[in-house]
C-alpha cells in the first residue's frame, strides 16, 4: 500500500513538473483549433525556445535555442507593427484555426489573436507579425 501512495506522489509531481515551460516565458506563438484539431505551440524564454505540436496525427515536441539577433527581429517586428494597437473583429468564427501571439516582459504584457478575424485594416500589420512567427519556426525545421 505505501508503494502504492508513494507511486501515486511521483506520478502527480511529474505530472505538475512537466507544465512548467507553459509557466514562465518572454514571447509565444501558438495556433489551434479547426475542424481536425491543430495545437502548436512555441514558447520562448532566454535563448530558449520549446515547440510543440499535436494533430494531423503527429504528437511531438522539440527544443532549440534562439539568438539575440533573431529575438530581436521578432521584437523588432512586432513593435514595428504595433501589436498591442491592432483590433479584432467581433465575428463569431467556429472550427477556425486560432493563432495567438503573446509578449511578457517587464515593459509589455500584451496577447492577440485571430480568433473571430482581425479588422480589414489591421491585417496587413497581423501577417507581418505572424510571418515572421512563421519564418522562423520554418528556419528551426520546427515541423516534421
Amino acid at each position: 500500500m505505501k508503494k502504492l501512495i508513494a507511486l501515486f506522489l511521483i506520478t502527480i509531481l511529474a505530472a505538475c513538473n512537466s507544465h512548467k515551460v507553459f509557466d514562465n516565458y518572454e514571447l509565444s506563438y501558438s495556433k489551434s483549433g479547426g475542424f481536425a484539431p491543430i495545437y502548436e505551440n512555441m514558447l520562448i524564454k532566454g535563448n530558449t525556445v520549446n515547440y510543440f505540436f499535436e494533430g494531423q496525427g503527429k504528437k511531438y515536441s522539440k527544443k532549440s535555442t534562439i539568438t539575440n539577433a533573431e529575438k530581436q527581429k521578432l521584437y523588432d517586428v512586432i513593435k514595428a507593427n504595433d501589436l498591442k494597437t491592432i483590433r479584432e473583429d467581433v465575428k463569431k468564427v467556429y472550427d477556425n484555426i486560432t493563432t495567438t501571439v503573446k509578449v511578457k516582459s517587464a515593459t509589455e504584457n500584451t496577447f492577440k489573436d485571430d480568433g473571430s478575424f482581425i479588422v480589414p485594416e489591421h491585417q496587413q500589420r497581423w501577417d507581418n507579425i505572424t510571418t515572421e512567427f512563421e519564418n522562423f519556426i520554418n528556419s528551426k525545421n520546427f515541423r516534421k
